[in-house]
């Protein structure tokens, strides 16, 4: 709940009333979008936000609105005088936004709400899948989403305050139908943060309703929090992360393409999650890839154990490196050996079928693990020549270059596994890819204590491709 100087007829003086105001259109991909809360307008809340997001250089690939609405301190009088709507219909009113010019342009929508503009945000997720299909980041601040408590004495006058009461009919449908819709997998990247001296929307009804992975605290009351004064402020760097988070590794000035990536994972996960038993093994294996990226490992795991899938060199393969990236954050030694012998049968069923851009994938991987699990370099020379003489076998492409260049770490050569990853990223990888083979890469050159060379691989991968 904010307000402002004048906030009676906030809505309706500021030049940055109801409407969709561009800060940054460049025709891009991906865009920002501001939302501000109850009795006040864009400008009042955000103060010097958006120009500090503007100037991010880690955002300069996005495109930037604000989106105001109809709110205000002055009573409702229905039928005599025009009178705020309830938020249900402002939440009609944001996906008439979202699912119409120019925000209808864009493969992927980054919504930033405060305090009120949180539930209707939430709101109109719930109720639209049209337009949930076009938001790939969500980030609530000071948003009371389990409600305010002793609003009575409002409620009869303000229906936004009357939806806002946690014991409201709104409040008590949104949370059961964002359970029942997402529980703790919402279709897109989402966090709350609460400001740890709003005294107007408690931290309790910012965090409470979610579960801990989506809260975050930041110093500041309920107007501090969307009204930084540098780019250093915690709330900035919140904001920057939940962005950027995926798109350091393909350089952190391209968060916007991986936000149009994820929601590519994402639509491919609402289309096929529902029929996962009915899926054919490629169907099953891009379901599982598409479940890691956004986040879901363990359901990528299980829905190729549950299914059965694990009888091809794909799927094994694939069900290895979901389980090799778990151990790389558990350190389970189950899950270590579970990848290896997965990759061991998934090598000897491809070089059974004369398959050599199967047979380079599973001997890179065993080059991995058996450096990273044994600590044993010589073993890995080994995988690592085999991966080399498959991969140029192979038809070239993105993998069997990258390959050749992880090959040559292990090889004890830099300069050629550098040379072999600057003729990938000519070939202008997807986000994905380039974080994946950069993640190995940094990784063997840490295993091997070649600093040198881990910071060439840095370099290389966050330089800014032209």
């Amino acid at each position: 709940m904010t307000t402002g100087p004048n906030p009676g007829d906030s809505a309706d003086t500021s030049h940055e009333g109801p409407g969709i105001h561009p800060i940054r259109d460049q025709q891009r991909d991906a865009a920002i979008v501001f939302i501000h809360g109850f009795g006040t307008n864009s400008e009042r809340t955000w103060g010097s936000f958006l120009a500090i997001v503007s100037d991010e250089p880690t955002l300069a690939e996005w495109d930037i609105y604000s989106v105001g609405y109809s709110t205000g301190l002055l009573m409702d009088i229905a039928g005599l005088w025009k009178a705020s709507p309830p938020i249900g219909r402002l939440s009609e009113y944001l996906n008439t936004a979202i699912l119409n010019q120019p925000l209808d342009r864009y493969e992927s929508l980054a919504i930033v709400a405060h305090s009120m503009g949180g539930l209707v945000t939430q709101r109109a997720l719930v109720d639209s899948a049209e337009a949930r299909r076009s938001v790939g980041h969500l980030i609530c601040f000071g948003s009371p989403s389990g409600g305010l408590r002793k609003t009575s004495l409002f409620t009869l006058w303000k229906r936004q305050i009357r939806d806002m009461d946690s014991e409201s009919k709104f409040i008590n449908d949104l949370r059961t139908r964002w359970q029942e819709q997402f529980g703790d997998n919402p279709p897109f990247s989402f966090k709350v943060v609460a400001g740890d001296q709003d005294e107007f929307v408690p931290a309790w009804s910012t965090l409470e309703p979610f579960a801990d992975k989506f809260r975050c605290v930041v110093p500041g009351n309920h107007m501090t929090i969307v009204t930084p004064s540098t780019s250093a402020d915690l709330s900035v760097r919140v904001l920057v992360k939940h962005l950027t988070g995926d798109a350091a590794e393909a350089g952190p000035w391209n968060s916007a393409r991986v936000a149009v990536e994820r929601r590519e994972f994402q639509q491919a996960i609402d289309q096929l999650w529902p029929h996962r038993t009915e899926l054919d093994d490629a169907t099953m294996v891009t379901l599982s890839l598409a479940l890691d990226s956004v986040g879901r490992r363990e359901d990528a795991i299980e829905v190729l154990r549950d299914s059965g899938r694990e009888s091809t060199s794909d799927q094994m393969g694939t069900l290895a490196g979901r389980l090799k990236r778990r151990w790389l954050v558990e350190r389970r030694r189950e899950d270590a050996e579970g990848a290896r012998a997965l990759y061991a049968d998934a090598l000897a069923a491809a070089q059974a079928v004369d398959r050599p851009e199967q047979v380079f994938y599973h001997a890179i991987n065993l080059a991995f693990m058996t450096l990273a699990v044994d600590g044993d370099p010589n073993g890995a020379k080994e995988w690592a020549r085999t991966a080399m003489e498959n991969a140029a076998k192979a038809d070239e492409n993105t993998w069997s270059l990258a390959t050749i260049g992880e090959a040559n770490l292990y090889l004890g050569d830099p300069d050629a596994a550098l040379t072999a990853y600057r003729e990938v990223l000519k070939k202008n990888p997807r986000p994905w890819q380039i974080s994946s083979m950069f993640q190995q890469a940094a990784l063997v050159a840490e295993l091997r204590d070649d600093e040198d060379t881990a910071e060439r691989i840095r370099s290389l991968f966050r330089e800014r491709q032209a």
